[in-house]
């Protein structure tokens, strides 16, 4: 008999924690139908939605680190 292990193959990035999450039934239906237009499911919409916020995040603290260049206006004096 062999010893090769049936079943899914391992993951490069295996997914072992869980978190759960309290939601009313608007954000469930709204999950839902990202996930089923998408075609994929409920923890890959929550995961890619925890992306783009620390993406977005991310870009806002290199936006402050970058120094804001400031335009002098030459206004003419009345005569």
């Amino acid at each position: 008999m062999s010893s090769k292990k049936m079943g899914r193959p391992k993951s490069d990035n295996p997914k072992s924690k869980t978190i759960e999450i309290r939601v009313d039934e608007e954000i469930l239906s709204n999950l839902d139908v990202a996930a089923e237009k998408l075609n994929t499911n409920r923890s890959a919409i929550v995961r890619k939605g925890i992306e783009k916020i620390y993406e977005e995040l991310q870009n806002k603290k290199e936006a402050a680190l970058v120094p804001q260049r400031t335009t002098l206006l030459h206004i003419p004096q009345s005569l």
